[in-house]
């Protein structure tokens, strides 16, 4: 059961349908959006020796929805380890549903994958470093 307060101009009288028909405004409405899916762009990153690279990681949730304030976690493979390494380790989406983060290249060549979770969704993103 609900009770609403009505004020005049908040309802009229439908003639056609012999109806009263009221106009409900929300004022404190929510919407919430649940993750869904990960994304990271680039997916494939070339850097050179001692060079770095963004990789915007996006949480999106049903539809499309941005999610904010989701904790993004980066992972190296133990072998890129020697290749790479991410900053931040973990970041928070902002509004938009992205969080960033920095690919650092070491002095070593060859490949290395990262791996990016919120939760059980994971994306990965592979790097290679070249001299």
């Amino acid at each position: 059961t609900y009770t609403i307060l009505v004020g005049d101009g908040d309802y009229y009288y439908n003639s056609q349908t012999g109806q009263y028909v009221l106009s409900l405004q929300c004022i404190a409405c929510t919407t919430t959006c649940e993750p869904e899916s990960i994304a990271a762009f680039p997916s494939k990153l070339t850097l050179n020796v001692d060079e770095s690279g963004d990789v915007v990681v996006t949480v999106t949730g049903k539809g499309g929805c941005p999610v904010e304030g989701e904790t993004v976690t980066a992972m190296i493979k133990k072998s890129g380890r020697k290749r790479i390494t991410v900053s931040p380790t973990s970041a928070t989406t902002n509004a938009d549903g992205e969080a960033t983060f920095t690919i650092i290249a070491k002095n070593k060549a060859g490949n290395a994958t990262v791996t990016f979770m919120d939760g059980i969704l994971k994306t990965t993103v592979k790097v290679k470093v070249v001299k």
